[in-house]
């Protein structure tokens, strides 16, 4: 019973993620850590001529989900901003 008429607590506080845009730019000039990252998570061979096959958008998500997952190339760009 006393638990339900408890009075709450201050709510703690969440820190604030700030992002920074990401550029193709700024990939490219990763892109040894993007090639190897994409082989290591995906298994994706650049040099096998498979993103001539695959749109701009598979690639983006891709490379997006690399950035967010902090492998090389998402170290590389967190280190940059």
């Amino acid at each position: 019973m006393r638990d339900r008429w408890a009075v709450a607590g201050p709510t703690p506080a969440v820190p604030e993620i700030v992002y920074r845009e990401v550029t193709v730019g700024d990939v490219l000039a990763h892109w040894n850590l993007a090639e190897c990252d994409l082989h290591e998570t995906f298994g994706v061979d650049v040099e096998s001529g498979i993103l001539r096959e695959r749109s701009w958008r598979w690639l983006e998500l891709r490379l997006r989900d690399l950035i967010d997952r902090g492998p090389r190339l998402g170290v590389a760009l967190r280190a940059a901003a």
